[in-house]
C-alpha cells in the first residue's frame, strides 16, 4: 500500500482456498477504486471490472491505463468514425478516464529515434483505425457541462488539504504554493543546468512588428553560466525580429520527464568578426548554411553569414519531475481516490539578482 491508499487485483479464475475468491488484497466493500490496467482496445476489459468492483461493493472512481491505442469502438459499418473506448466508458459510467502514454506518442517517439519504417507502419494503423474522439494522457473528470468525449485538460498542483477560507485567487494554494521555494538557489541553478544540458535543441522565440511572438528550433552553440549562445544565419528573419525589440525567450522540454524551461532575457547579435564563432563551431553547423561554391560563403566559422545571438536571461521559470511512472500512478490514485491533487514535480523561478549572482560565479 501507499500510506493509506490499498491495492488488490483480480484472478481469473476463482480459488477456494487460501484467500479464496476472484479478488486478492484489499477488501473492496465501501470503497473508492481506481482501475490501473495495461492497455485498452475497445473497453471490454473495462466494463467486465466495473462489474466486478460493483459486484464486491466497492465504487470505481477512475480509470488509468498504460497504452491507449485511441481505437474507435467496432461498429457494423466498421469505416465509419466512432467514439474511443476511454471517451465511451466515461460517457456510459461518469468516470474519469487517463492514459499514460498513446499512440500519438508512440509515434512521436519512433519519429525522435529515427525509426522511419516502423513510424509509417504505426500513422497508417492510426489513419484507418483511430476513433473520432480520444481523451488525452492527463486525467479527466466527467462534468455535465461537457461533452464526454471532448479533450479539454484540467491540470494537477500540488498535494494539499483545500479549505474554504483558502480558496480564492490569492491564497488558492495550487497558485499561491506551486513555487519551490524551499531548495537552495545554488541546487535550483545546477538542476536547471542539468535539465538544459541534455537537451540538443530549443525554441527561440522573437517579437516580430505587426505579427508578434515568433518560434522556431534553434541548437544551443553553448551555454555560459544562465546565459545562451546561438550561431544563425545573419540574413535570417530574426535579426530583423532583434532589431525592432531585443526580447527573447528560449523554451527546452524533455518530453521523456516532461521537465521543461522557460528562460526570458535579451538578445543581442554579432556579425561574423566575433572571435566566439570558432569556438563554438562545430562541423555540423554548415549543413544549415551550405556551401555556394564562391570561396567565401563555405558554411565554415568564417562564411560572412555566420553570426551569433547571446540571450541573457532575466527570468527563469522550470518544472522538474519528480516522479517515475509509478510514482505518477501512485500521485493519480491518491488525488483521486482522497480528494487532494497530484504532485509529480516542482516548480521554480529565478530572478534577476539570483541570475546576475550565477552569471559572475560562471565568469
Amino acid at each position: 500500500a501507499w500510506g493509506k491508499v490499498k491495492y488488490s487485483f483480480n484472478r481469473k479464475e476463482k480459488k477456494d482456498h487460501g484467500e479464496g475468491g476472484g479478488i486478492v488484497g484489499a477488501v473492496l466493500r465501501n470503497t473508492n477504486v481506481l482501475v490501473i490496467d495495461d492497455v485498452v482496445t475497445a473497453g471490454t476489459a473495462m466494463r467486465e471490472t466495473i462489474g466486478i468492483v460493483r459486484k464486491e461493493g466497492g465504487n470505481v472512481v477512475g480509470f488509468v491505463v498504460a497504452v491507449d491505442r485511441m481505437e474507435r469502438i467496432p461498429s457494423e459499418n466498421d469505416e465509419e468514425p466512432g467514439p474511443s473506448a476511454m471517451g465511451q466508458i466515461r460517457k456510459e459510467y461518469g468516470v474519469p478516464t487517463s492514459s499514460i502514454v498513446n499512440l500519438d506518442d508512440l509515434i512521436e517517439l519512433l519519429g525522435e529515434r529515427g525509426n522511419e519504417q516502423d513510424m509509417k507502419r504505426m500513422e497508417e494503423y492510426r489513419n484507418r483505425y483511430r476513433a473520432t474522439f480520444y481523451i488525452p494522457p492527463i486525467l479527466q473528470s466527467p462534468s455535465s457541462s461537457e461533452d464526454p468525449d471532448t479533450t479539454s485538460n484540467k491540470p494537477f498542483t500540488m498535494v494539499k488539504e483545500l479549505t474554504k477560507e483558502e480558496v480564492d485567487s490569492k491564497t488558492d494554494p495550487s497558485v499561491n504554493t506551486q513555487w519551490d521555494e524551499s531548495t537552495p538557489i545554488e541546487e535550483q541553478f545546477k538542476e536547471l543546468y542539468g535539465i538544459v544540458d541534455g537537451m540538443k535543441s530549443s525554441l527561440l522565440t522573437t517579437i516580430r512588428p505587426n505579427v508578434g511572438p515568433v518560434s522556431r528550433s534553434m541548437a544551443v552553440a553553448k551555454r555560459v553560466g544562465p546565459d545562451y549562445l546561438f550561431i544563425a544565419n545573419i540574413h535570417s528573419q530574426k535579426f530583423e525580429d532583434l532589431k525592432h525589440d531585443k526580447t527573447a525567450q528560449i523554451t527546452f522540454q524533455n518530453t521523456s520527464t516532461q521537465d521543461w524551461v522557460s528562460i526570458t532575457g535579451e538578445a543581442t547579435t554579432t556579425d561574423n568578426a566575433d572571435p566566439r564563432i570558432k569556438q563554438v563551431y562545430s562541423k555540423g553547423v554548415n549543413a544549415w548554411f551550405g556551401d555556394l561554391g564562391d570561396g567565401v560563403h563555405t558554411g565554415g566559422p568564417e562564411d560572412p553569414r555566420m553570426a551569433l545571438i547571446e540571450v541573457k536571461a532575466k527570468y527563469i521559470a522550470y518544472w522538474k519531475s519528480t516522479a517515475t511512472s509509478l510514482g505518477f500512478i501512485k500521485e493519480v490514485a491518491q488525488a483521486s481516490m482522497t480528494g487532494k491533487v497530484a504532485d509529480t514535480g516542482v516548480n521554480r523561478q529565478l530572478f534577476e539578482k539570483d541570475i546576475q549572482s550565477a552569471r559572475d560565479s560562471s565568469s
